[in-house]
This record gives structure tokens, sequence and C-alpha cells, in this order.
């Protein structure tokens, strides 16, 4: 058996054959698609990036080429202290103090908790503290 070659007329009497159903799927998807961006709650973003401080070693100007230089404390240290309950028990108590939303501390700490993001760099000395929420105020 030949097969028959397929060509452009081919696929137009297609589409024009199921233009119902094509057009039915495309403002199905079109509205969905609206509807889901009007109803979404929008986000807002709030962050800092910054670089671990450095401390010089002592061998004068002339070694800096040589990138002589340490940090004073372990990239760890941040990442702990950042993460801590006691740190985020300060965010959350200032959210609470400032009064940017109307909320009990418990509820603060929840919102800490799920919100609140340190991320690091393996390439660079930069890390960045985001923070992602529904309100614009508490970001």
């Amino acid at each position: 058996m030949e097969e028959k070659e397929l060509q452009l007329k081919d696929y137009i009497d297609l589409i024009f054959r199921y233009k119902w159903t094509i057009l039915i799927c495309f403002i199905t998807v079109l509205c969905a698609t609206i509807i889901y961006n009007f109803t979404r709650p929008p986000q807002y973003r709030s962050g800092c990036t910054f670089m671990i401080e450095m401390m010089d070693m002592g061998l004068g100007k002339s070694f800096n080429q040589f990138n002589m230089q340490r940090k004073i404390r372990p990239e760890g240290f941040y990442e702990a202290v950042i993460k801590s309950g006691k740190f985020k028990t300060a965010v959350a108590e200032q959210l609470v103090e400032q009064k940017v939303f109307p909320m009990t501390k418990t509820e603060a700490m929840s919102l800490v908790n799920k919100k609140l993001k340190f991320t690091t760099s393996k390439i660079t000395d930069l890390y960045e503290l985001e923070a992602k929420t529904n309100d614009p105020d508490i970001a």
C-alpha cells in the first residue's frame, strides 16, 4: 500500500473540521488563566544581601593582590545565628512591637518560621536573607 503524503491543505482542513473543539479549549484555558491571575493574592518579597566581614592578616597593603585575608568568624556562625530561635524571636518581637500588622507574638513567630529564608552562595561570600508574604507591610 502506498502512503499518501500530507500537504498543507490537509492540515488546514483538519483545523476547520475541529475548529469548535480548538476554540472551546482555547477559551477555557484563557478564562481559567484570567480567573487565577485576578483572584490569587499578591506576593511581596523583601530581602537583603550581605557579605561576611573580612580582616587583613597584617601583611601590609603590598600583599593585597594575594587575597591574604581571613574570616573573623566561620561562615556557619552567621547561618546558625540567623536560623536560631533567639534571632527569630527577636524578629517576631519587632513585628509585634512596631504594630505594622496587628498580631500576637505566637502568630508573629509562626509567620517568621514560615516566611523567613536564609541562603548562602557556594561561590562568593554573599548571603541572602529573604522574606515573602502576602502583606506589603510585613515584607
